[in-house]
């Protein structure tokens, strides 16, 4: 009887240990894990949640203030994407506002992911519980791994299509192939005009050290060069003034440029001024006028020619025409000075 008292006894007392281990122990995690304060829920919307859970950590600003509660399709099918709901402290649903920004970042490679939101201004207005956060792209490590994925992708389609060029090459298809395993007289042919081209660049490079050539010419005799240089500068400079000038509309050329009035009113003149050059070359060809006959009558020119001849064996001819010049040549000076004396 006693022994089975103090067997009970034992046994009572053990459980009684272990249920106040197990309650201290809840209250510790509660208080921990504020299981037990009250909560508050956001929503929001990721195009991808790249691997989140539910109960995977909410932090604010890298402090850990709530947990994921809910992972769902949206129930607006407007809204595509991924619903996420989040349960956070009530304390802090102040620092929460319209501005706050939401993102899935991951502490490590094979850390879990959580959610972390951002602390909004004091100037926006704070958010209602059970709004949506907005979100946005993963920064970090996060959107390094995104990327390293989109890399790695890359690297895999590479790959096949190198292993694919390899096979084509080894069996002697496409261009490549048929190059290495069946060489042809044409592509023997290339490669020696390679070679001598490359011969013929490697002698002008000599005589140009040389100073050969044209292009040795410009490298070694530099006064030369700098002369020739200087006659450019001038050049463009000369060309510089007269485009300068058919800008201006004073000079001739220039207000012919710019002028269209004028330049059409002097082009309709220098066409008349053809035309009646035209039309005097066409009667001096017919022998009309004057000149006409001059130039196309021997008569005519034999005939004053007979007359000079004549003036020159006559002795009072010769006396009578000097004279006569020296006379109007005193005239035309006297008429002169009473001109530029006359006011």
């Amino acid at each position: 009887m006693n022994r089975r008292f103090v067997h009970e006894t034992r046994v009572g007392a053990l459980i009684l240990m272990a249920s106040v281990i197990f309650v201290v122990a809840i209250f510790s995690i509660g208080r921990h894990q504020k299981i037990f304060g009250q909560k508050v829920r956001y929503k929001i919307i990721f195009s991808n949640i790249s691997g989140l859970n539910k109960g995977d950590a909410v932090m604010l600003n890298g402090l850990t203030v709530g947990n994921v509660d809910r992972i769902q399709f949206p129930k607006n099918m407007s809204r595509p994407g991924i619903e996420v709901v989040i349960s956070v402290q009530k304390n802090i649903e102040t620092r929460i506002r319209e501005d706050s920004k939401a993102s899935i970042a991951s502490l490590s490679l094979i850390a879990t992911r959580f959610v972390n939101v951002t602390i909004g201004s004091p100037s926006s207005p704070i958010l209602p519980p059970g709004s949506y956060i907005r979100a946005v792209r993963s920064s970090g490590l996060n959107a390094v791994l995104e990327s390293s994925n989109k890399v790695m992708g890359n690297i895999d389609v590479l790959a096949i299509n190198l292993q694919k060029i390899l096979n084509n090459v080894s069996e002697g298809k496409g261009l490549l192939g048929n190059l290495l395993t069946q060489p042809n007289p044409e592509f023997q042919k290339t490669l020696l005009n390679m070679e001598r081209t490359t011969g013929q660049l490697q002698e002008l490079v000599l005589n140009a050290r040389h100073g050969k050539g044209a292009l040795g010419y410009l490298l070694t005799d530099t006064v030369r060069v700098q002369q020739t240089v200087r006659n450019l500068q001038q050049a463009s400079r000369r060309l510089n003034n007269l485009s300068k000038k058919l800008e201006n509309s004073k000079t001739l050329m220039g207000r012919m440029l710019n002028d269209p009035k004028y330049g059409k009113e002097i082009t309709q003149n220098v066409a008349e001024i053809l035309r009646s050059l035209k039309n005097i070359t066409a009667k001096i060809d017919t022998g009309k006028g004057t000149l006409g006959a001059l130039v196309n009558d021997p008569e005519v020119y034999w005939g004053m020619r007979d007359a000079i001849y004549g003036v020159e064996s006559n002795r009072f001819l010769r006396w009578f025409l000097p004279k006569t010049r020296k006379t109007g040549e005193a005239v035309r000076k006297e008429m002169q000075k009473r001109h530029r004396q006359t006011p």
